[in-house]
């Protein structure tokens, strides 16, 4: 058993060793925060379960990573997507948020006592927005706030990344057909974007089954319209649950063509 002098001294060892890791963390990522990926289990069923899971895996990102300043990249799964219906025309962000509580509350329903934390973006012309639950949210902000983590940024994993196609892409886009589609790939679920230019046109999900093979993208050709080039965008193959990702390799994680 230590002595009290001793103890103390471990204490404030421990308590120094803790400043010292956050603000080497926060100096760390000053400059470009850390980019997280949060995925969910395809085979997890309840969404509740797959909420809990993903704070219990940013909970242990956090832990090691106390004091950084961090943008937090969903699973599809954990956060749903809605582009602006054409035949509205351009719509408020107030209108939008509306619309797209509606889509999400038809489409995928919310747990008893929880409803969707909503945010509009019409960065892209056609307005997009996209809803996660209000609870996971708040345990997200919550389990940052515990380990001084500063949470920048919560959405979709591939929202960067297809910001960043699209703008390459709409360059030499004809003005009369759309640019590109892209299919953002994860574990047994891809995120289906259709653009003309940097404009959002549609945009939803569908599950796999697995790596999709040629019947599954001739599939997604049907839908998209023919003479559409498809893109394929997906997660780098070694990446884990809670695992880090800076954000310049998901913003540049290379597309290929379908």
């Amino acid at each position: 058993m230590l002595s009290p002098p001793a103890a103390a001294r471990a204490r404030w060892r421990v308590a120094l060793d803790a400043a010292l890791l956050r603000a080497r963390n926060q100096l760390r990522t000053s400059v470009t925060p850390a980019a997280v990926y949060i995925g969910a289990d395809g085979e997890m069923a309840d969404a509740a379960r797959r909420a809990q899971a993903a704070v219990a895996a940013f909970a242990r990102w956090c832990a090691e990573h106390a004091g950084s300043r961090c943008e937090l990249g969903l699973s599809a799964r954990l956060v749903h997507a809605c582009a602006a219906p054409a035949e509205a025309g351009a719509m408020s962000p107030a209108d939008l948020r509306d619309y797209a509580q509606r889509q999400f509350d038809f489409y995928f329903g919310a747990a008893e006592g929880d409803a969707y934390a909503v945010a509009v973006s019409t960065d892209a012309r056609a307005g997009v927005a996209c809803g996660a639950s209000q609870r996971l949210v708040a345990d997200l902000q919550a389990t940052a706030a515990a380990h001084g983590v500063s949470l920048l940024r919560v959405s979709p994993w591939w929202a960067r990344a297809v910001q960043a196609a699209l703008a390459e892409v709409g360059k030499e886009a004809p003005v009369e057909q759309p640019a590109c589609a892209i299919a953002a790939i994860e574990d047994r679920i891809a995120t289906l974007v259709l653009a003309q230019g940097d404009r959002i046109q549609r945009l939803w999900a569908e599950p796999l089954s697995g790596e999709p093979d040629a019947a599954v993208l001739e599939q997604w050709r049907q839908r998209i319209g023919t003479g559409v080039p498809l893109w394929l965008l997906r997660l780098p193959d070694d990446l884990r649950q809670h695992a880090p990702l800076l954000q310049g390799r998901l913003a540049g994680n290379p597309l290929q063509k379908a």
